[in-house]
This record gives structure tokens, C-alpha cells and sequence, in this order.
């Protein structure tokens, strides 16, 4: 990844003025494989054996059936101690019950250290749909959106009855600090491409170039009227592809995102692109192994931004926006994303209405 510092630093010239998030990207898989092996008994003894053996099996499989250890049941919820959470940092709204008080104390102060640690540099929004409670800091510091836009925009494009076939020319190439495989370059100027091609380079690639032609095909109108109707209060400007605003107002955009994929088939094929992202060091990576994760990242190395904006699939699903400054990309501003999301998800597990 430092390579790819080095390398976005030494283009930073080329990029334009409106440059918002140097994106780039890996990704790995991997396998477990188990192998089995036996030994053969004597030949006159076949059959006899064999039978033993498969009376023997079937018998120790549905005693492993009956014997199989049910779920561990969850603690009874108990009263919330307020005093932990007005004593925290961050804001929550109305709590009433928690599995635990003593595991509240401990992640609120994890993440109270954490706040300390960022201090203004710093601004979150957490909320789940199922119990409806809040968490959030540094509410009215408004932060580089980078990229984190780009799903939102896209949203108001699919609500808007956009023809995903319609084909697109590329009549502005956004120079790109680090371009990654697949984004579109100044080889693919005057070519055309489908609007379903140009939100999947979005999405999946955090292609800027992508980006910012849907904008001048579409406009901003289509994206502003959305958050108006939705009583979002940040918007695109003319002669800009990103904006200010601050993470609880990007969680409003994301949990309407959310919200569009339970009722809408292109919500879901949103919600599936966000799932498949190049770019996975944040959020997902701290949590992809536990469940699904839809997410969109920003990076801008001008600003010292570096953001993440995330719907958790959990067995209770909720949504979170960390708006960090910090340099972007780096293993140590990795891990403070690490940090953060887990806290998050211990905190939903914790908090249960």
C-alpha cells in the first residue's frame, strides 16, 4: 500500500482541483481443506466390518444429533445504568434495557478512549432500525465526504426511474491520484458506456471518473430534490462532484439506502455492490468474517480524510458512519476503523432496546 502512497503523492499534480477520494484496493481469499483417510481391514473380515462400522456410524451420528449442544440463551435484558451512558462521551438517545451493565461500562469506555484519543478529528452516527437507539459525537463537525457521496447520489439516480441501459460518452476524465485496474482513463475518453456500468465502476471501484460523468449526464437536481424530500440537509454544489456534511447526516443518506434495498430490486443490486467493493480495510474487514457488510469508503490525501460508511448485517442490523481526519490508507488509520467497529458491534449486541 505505501507504494501506492508514493505513487498518488507524485501524481497529485495531475489530479483536479476538485479532487476528492484516491482510491485503491486488494483483496484475498482464502480456503480450508480436510482430508479423511482409513485403514483396510482384512479381507475376510469385509463385510462383517463394514457393516459393524455403518451400524456403528449411524448410531454415533444420531447421538451426535440428540447430543448436539443447543445455542448458549441469551442473558435476560436488565435496566440500563444511566449513569454510564450520561457519563460517556458520545450521545445516545433514549436507552431502556442492556444485556449487560458491567460489558456497557467496559466498550463505553473503549470508546470513549478512542474519542479521546481523535478529539475533534473525529465524528460518528451509529443507529439500529430494530431497537431504534442512536450513538453518536462530534455531531455538528461537518467533514470532506470523499467518496462516501457516491452511494447516496446513485441511490437518488435508481429512485429516480434512471434507464440502466442508456448509454453514457465520457466527455471528462477525473485524474485519479492512484487508479486502480478497471477505472476508466483518458483511453476511454469519447468511448461510450451503460449507466449500469458506470454505477457498478462507482460503487465496486470507487471510480472517480465513473462518478463524475453520471453527474454530468444527470446533474445534481436529481440528487439535491432527493435529500430535500428526504429531509437531508447536505447537497451537491454546481461545479462540484463531493460536499461537506457530517456523519449524522450521512447516516440519514445510508439509512435510507438501507431502507431502499428491503423494497426495491435495484436496492438490493445497490446493496450487493457495496457488499463486492475492491476496497476492504475498514469496516468490512473487521467484520466481514461475522456477516455481511455494505459499504462505501472515502480517501482524500489533500484533507487528511478518510472515512467509512457502513449497513452491518448483524442478527440485529444496523448502520454506522465514521468521519475521521487522519492520514488515509495506512495500516494505523486501518486499525483504528478495526477499533471503532468492533466497539460498534459489541454495542449493538449490548444495547437491546
Amino acid at each position: 500500500m505505501r507504494k501506492k502512497f508514493i505513487a498518488s503523492i507524485l501524481s497529485a499534480a495531475l489530479a483536479l482541483s476538485t479532487a476528492g477520494c484516491a482510491d485503491s484496493a486488494a483483496t484475498s481469499l482464502t480456503a480450508l481443506d480436510a482430508s479423511i483417510s482409513a485403514n483396510s481391514a482384512d479381507s475376510s473380515e469385509t463385510v462383517t466390518s463394514t457393516a459393524a462400522a455403518t451400524t456403528a456410524a449411524t448410531t454415533s451420528s444420531a447421538e451426535t444429533t440428540t447430543t448436539t449442544a443447543a445455542p448458549a440463551p441469551k442473558p435476560d435484558p436488565v435496566a440500563v445504568d444511566m449513569n454510564y451512558i450520561i457519563n460517556s462521551r458520545a450521545y445516545f438517545t433514549k436507552a431502556n434495557t442492556v444485556t449487560s451493565n458491567d460489558e456497557l461500562k467496559k466498550t463505553l469506555d473503549e470508546l470513549d478512549e478512542m474519542i479521546l484519543k481523535f478529539g475533534q478529528n473525529l465524528g460518528f452516527a451509529y443507529y439500529n432500525p430494530q431497537t431504534g437507539i442512536t450513538v453518536s459525537y462530534n455531531a455538528n463537525k461537518s467533514f470532506q465526504t470523499c467518496s462516501t457521496i457516491k452511494v447516496p447520489y446513485i441511490e437518488a439516480l435508481l429512485e429516480s426511474g434512471v434507464n440502466l441501459d442508456e448509454e453514457v460518452t465520457i466527455n471528462r476524465i477525473y485524474t485519479d491520484a492512484a487508479p486502480e485496474e478497471g477505472h476508466l482513463t483518458v483511453n476511454d475518453y469519447h468511448k461510450k458506456y451503460t449507466v449500469r456500468k458506470l454505477i457498478e465502476n462507482s460503487v465496486k471501484l470507487s471510480d472517480n471518473t465513473a462518478y463524475v460523468n453520471l453527474i454530468d449526464r444527470f446533474g445534481r437536481y436529481v440528487f439535491n430534490s432527493h435529500q430535500y424530500s428526504s429531509g437531508i440537509n447536505y447537497l451537491l454544489s454546481e461545479g462540484y462532484y463531493f460536499s461537506m456534511c457530517t456523519a449524522s447526516a450521512m447516516l440519514e443518506s445510508y439509512k435510507g439506502i438501507y431502507n431502499y434495498s428491503l423494497n426495491d430490486k435495484n436496492g438490493e443490486w445497490l446493496v450487493d455492490l457495496m457488499t463486492n467493493t475492491s476496497f476492504n480495510y475498514q469496516i468490512s474487514d473487521a467484520l466481514s468474517q461475522k456477516y455481511k457488510v455494505a459499504h462505501k469508503y472515502g480517501s482524500d490525501m489533500e484533507t487528511n480524510s478518510y472515512h467509512d460508511c457502513a449497513i452491518c448485517y448483524a442478527e440485529s442490523p444496523y448502520i454506522i458512519c465514521i468521519f475521521t481526519e487522519q492520514f488515509p490508507e495506512t495500516d494505523a488509520a486501518n486499525e483504528s476503523f478495526h477499533k471503532l467497529a468492533l466497539i460498534f458491534d459489541k454495542l449493538n449486541e449490548i444495547l437491546v432496546s
